[in-house]
């Protein structure tokens, strides 16, 4: 949704409004999404399976920030190996109109 068809909601709801209220609103929104946003971060691990190529992800879920995979050295210390093509490209998923 572009700033011209949330106005266009807004007037065609509350009549013709000046544009630094209209102004007003969108920014107050936009801080409210980014608040938001900061609040509902997630962190979810889930087991590799052989063979097991996809795996569920959550209905909620906008993007997918890193992609990391658990592998035990020889000396017996965890790493965690970031899959770079994911990593990079921070892939996004659902509606981005």
């Amino acid at each position: 949704m572009q700033v011209i068809d949330i106005i266009r909601v807004i007037e065609k709801q509350f009549g013709r409004q000046s544009h630094q209220y209209l102004m007003d609103i969108i920014n107050e929104c936009l801080l409210d999404i980014a608040n938001k946003r900061k609040d509902n971060e997630e962190t979810a691990v889930t087991s590799l399976l052989e063979g097991q190529r996809y795996y569920p992800l959550p209905k909620n879920l906008i993007k997918i920030e890193t992609v990391s995979i658990k592998k035990q050295d020889d000396d017996g210390v965890d790493r965690f190996l970031e899959i770079p093509e994911i990593s990079k490209s921070s892939i996004n998923i659902g509606d981005e109109s």
